[in-house]
């Protein structure tokens, strides 16, 4: 008996500690409220894809993070502890892993670096090789019709890393956009990999090798469903530069306009002092956002005919609203989260084809709620 007493230790401790969260677990699960989105008007379907996030804190524990989409609310607390343990998966890696798990196995999805359409699905991942001290693209790619795999490593040469910002697919090429770093400055760069003719090219659209003290980097403007198909894409180049203060300034941004089709890369002015801040594009048109305490408006402004459409104003609940304010676009409909209140509106003709309220089974609680990101499957 004597020489089992450190395993008997353990064992207990173990048993002790897992009881206890579970015990832990489920007094927290009893006390959090019940979300549903509400149907109150027009299509249902239109909301099925929607996942809204966000935490609930009432101060009396850890705050709890919780997604809610049209089937209820689910708490990071209700996972299992091995689901806990390893982090909680976004909606759009869940439903991958559930429709490619073969593919999907040890592949990290980090919201920009995959694109899927209705024909193929592909991933590019950054990896090290140590014995040659290098940087490498690990891309990946399915054809989902027959099930035909791809695996590909993409050597970046004399670059010392690159962070991935976009996946695209044209005809039969799979272009991988990626910021890139050098041992004198940085780029943003262009991976083509073609798939008939089994190669490779490379390309830096963007260049900064400048020796002053001033730091550029290279950032894409968020689309709001990131692996889908792009006529056009939108990259951002930021300078900065350190004050007299010390404080981080912007001292100039540059917009420019990838045509996915020409492959061509170009220079886009954009209406930025009188209009916002750029918040959004969807292939074709960029969105600028602007507050004020009273209301958010959205202005839509299109890079072909290079003219504004009609803005889109919302109502604020009041000015510290916690629920925060958050749209997307997809499928030409504008996707609104206002408050307590989830809307879909078609971009053309300014209808409502969808409305829902988010109800809550025990309104005190709303004040400690907070529902800051939407997302689609």
């Amino acid at each position: 008996m004597k020489k089992y007493w450190k395993t008997i230790v353990v064992l207990t401790v173990l048993v002790v500690g897992i009881g206890s969260y579970l015990v832990q677990t489920s007094l927290v699960a009893n006390s959090l409220p019940e979300l549903q989105i509400e149907h109150v008007s027009g299509d249902e379907s239109l909301a099925e894809s929607v996942v809204l996030s966000g935490k609930y804190a009432d101060g009396k524990s850890a705050p709890e993070w919780l997604t809610l989409d049209y089937k209820g609310t689910e708490y990071m607390s209700e996972r299992s502890f091995i689901e806990q343990m390893v982090g909680k998966r976004g909606p759009v890696q869940e439903r991958l892993i559930d429709e490619h798990k073969g593919f999907m196995r040890g592949v990290s999805y980090l919201h920009d670096n995959f694109y899927e359409d209705d024909e193929v699905l592909a991933v590019a991942e950054t990896s090290w090789d140590f014995s040659f001290q290098t940087a490498n693209i690990e891309l990946s790619y399915l054809k989902k019709e027959s099930g035909e795999e791809v695996h590909e490593t993409l050597h970046l040469g004399s670059m010392d890393y690159a962070h991935i910002l976009e996946v695209q697919y044209h005809e039969n090429k799979i272009m991988v956009f990626a910021e890139g770093y050098f041992n004198n400055g940085n780029g943003l760069i262009e991976m083509v990999y073609d798939l008939e003719e089994d190669r490779m090219t490379q390309n830096e659209l963007l260049e900064n090798k400048s020796q002053n003290s001033n730091h550029m980097s290279f950032s894409k403007v968020n689309d709001s469903v990131t692996y889908q198909p792009m006529d056009h894409l939108i990259f951002r180049s930021t300078e900065e530069q350190l004050s007299n203060e010390g404080r981080v300034e912007v001292a100039g941004t540059k917009f420019y306009q990838y045509d996915v089709n020409e492959m061509e890369l170009s220079e886009l002015e954009l209406p930025i002092n009188e209009n916002g801040f750029v918040s959004g594009f969807d292939g074709n048109t960029v969105y600028f956002e602007e507050q004020t305490p009273e209301e958010i408006k959205i202005t839509p402004f299109n890079i072909e005919g290079g003219d504004f459409k009609e803005d889109f104003v919302f109502e604020k609940a009041n000015e510290d609203d916690q629920f925060m304010f958050n749209y997307k676009i997809k499928d030409g409909n504008l996707y609104v989260l206002n408050h307590l209140e989830l809307r879909v509106i078609d971009l053309e003709n300014k209808e409502t084809l969808y409305e829902g309220e988010i109800t809550i089974d025990n309104e005190e609680q709303l004040e400690n709620l907070e529902l800051n990101r939407m997302e689609f499957r």
